[in-house]
């Protein structure tokens, strides 16, 4: 039996990260291939009487670490193209924009309060420096 793989060590890939798309460099490759003939596609419940049957391609990459590092599967967190990296995690680009967003809401609030206090202190100062040249007089 021959297995191909999607990716081959060396090669590059695209995995979601902190930073959105990444290109990262495959490192390690794992398949894990259990073939069962007599397994019905519709037979989904899992009974350890039954044959399994599955196939999955798992791979790690020299940035994030080969051996203790991430562990990135085919079509779920590591694609052949950005464009299909970013299709399968539009949901968290949107929810890491959403974030993005309240972010710089919460610091531009906080700028303002902090600007608002300075402000009462300012005043508070000029007030005293009125009251100081008042009794400096009298």
């Amino acid at each position: 039996m021959k297995i191909e793989t999607a990716f081959s060590c060396g090669d590059k890939a695209w995995v979601f990260g902190k930073a959105g798309s990444e290109l990262r460099t495959i490192g390690q490759v794992q398949v894990i291939f259990t073939d069962s003939p007599g397994v019905e596609q519709e037979d989904i419940v899992f009974d350890n009487y039954k044959k399994q049957s599955g196939y999955d391609e798992r791979y790690m990459c020299i940035e994030t670490g080969v051996g203790s590092g991430s562990v990135y599967t085919l079509n779920e967190h590591i694609f052949a193209t950005r464009k299909a990296c970013d299709k399968a995690n539009a949901k968290r680009i949107a929810e890491n924009k959403a974030q993005e967003a309240r972010n710089r809401a919460y610091e531009r609030r906080k700028l303002l309060e902090s600007e608002m206090y300075h402000r009462r202190q300012l005043q508070a100062i000029e007030a005293a420096k009125a009251e100081a040249a008042k009794e400096q007089q009298s």
